[in-house]
């Protein structure tokens, strides 16, 4: 039969135990909730930069869309080039003589007209044929300037990754008694870790 201070010292020690126990616990799940959010976060930052990937071979190596690119860069470069030389036919048609101001006839107004169509529509003809030409030229550069924000887009997302996996191995390591190198293996594994978090019950008190 033990004293009384020895009953004191075995439950000091027991409870001493008990609390080793419950923060060792708590810890652990500290350490779970950091790897699972750190994993969670990866994941997203996983799925944008798919995305953006996705989105960027789509415009720029798949066969219809870079047909429906092309036409617009040509549409465009047709239209432009199209009204401007009408509108050089326009003014260089020049003005009516003061000698002959009053003496034209309605047979002169129509082959005008007629003349003036016919120009017009050779400088829609020839504009089409330039634009075809340099159609090409607008939508390789347009695709550079794509590929120069996709490469940006990859860059940032790589930074968002290093800055996530520096702030869960810093909450990682608050909880003590981590393993570094096993939140490394749970992050490259973002979603294997978050499935694994989510389907694990919590923690609970030593004797509870």
């Amino acid at each position: 039969m033990c004293t009384g201070a020895e009953a004191v010292a075995l439950g000091a020690a027991l409870a001493g135990t008990a609390t080793s126990v419950y923060s060792a616990d708590q810890a652990a799940d500290e350490r779970r909730r950091a790897a699972a959010l750190g994993a969670e976060t990866e994941a997203a930052i996983q799925d944008k930069a798919n995305d953006a990937t996705k989105d960027f071979v789509t415009e720029t190596f798949d066969p219809t869309k870079r047909a429906a690119n092309y036409e617009t860069e040509a549409g465009a470069r047709e239209k432009a080039l199209g009204d401007l030389l009408a509108k050089q036919g326009e003014l260089g048609a020049g003005d009516v003589s003061n000698a002959t101001s009053g003496a034209l006839s309605d047979t002169y107004t129509t082959a005008k007209a007629n003349a003036t169509a016919t120009s017009a529509q050779k400088a829609r003809n020839t504009a089409r044929l330039l634009a075809r030409a340099g159609g090409a030229g607008g939508l390789f550069g347009n695709e550079a300037i794509k590929g120069a924000d996709y490469a940006s887009d990859m860059l940032g997302f790589g930074v968002d990754s290093n800055l996530n996996r520096t702030a869960t191995g810093a909450r990682y390591n608050n909880a003590g008694g981590g393993n570094l190198a096993l939140l490394g293996g749970l992050l490259s594994g973002a979603g294997q870790a978050y499935g694994s978090y989510a389907s694990k019950p919590a923690a609970k008190p030593a004797g509870g």
